[in-house]
């Protein structure tokens, strides 16, 4: 996401608020241990649906980051 300038999810956070808030190496390092010790809880993906030209409709995930 950093690397092709992706926006905030649905809570509005951004990669550059985690990099100064936070830190972007203890970020992640947290949420590594976090998620091989099953304490990691993913926020949902915002589910929205996008038309087709064929009348359909194509799902589209929001996530946060």
């Amino acid at each position: 996401m950093k690397r092709k300038k992706g926006s905030g999810g649905i809570d509005g956070q951004t990669i550059e608020e985690i990099v100064i808030s936070y830190g972007e190496r203890e970020f992640l390092d947290e949420l590594y241990i976090q998620s091989k010790g099953d304490k990691y809880n993913p926020s949902p993906v915002k589910r929205t649906y996008i038309p087709k030209e064929n009348g359909k409709k194509r799902p589209f995930g929001i996530p946060t980051i």
